[in-house]
């Protein structure tokens, strides 16, 4: 049986799973918000997505 813990757990996986940026441009913004700090990262991602 399936419990409902086991059912949000497996849905909060595969909701961070999915919604992890791909590709070049989502490289490029890990990379600087691990070096710089958080708002660096988001400022950055909000200049290449204009």
């Amino acid at each position: 049986m399936i419990t409902a813990i086991e059912i949000l757990l497996k849905g909060i996986i595969l909701g961070l799973t999915v919604s992890m940026p791909l590709g070049p441009v989502g490289i490029i913004l890990i990379n600087r918000t691990i070096k710089r700090g958080m708002l660096s990262g988001f400022f950055s991602g909000g200049q290449i997505h204009k």
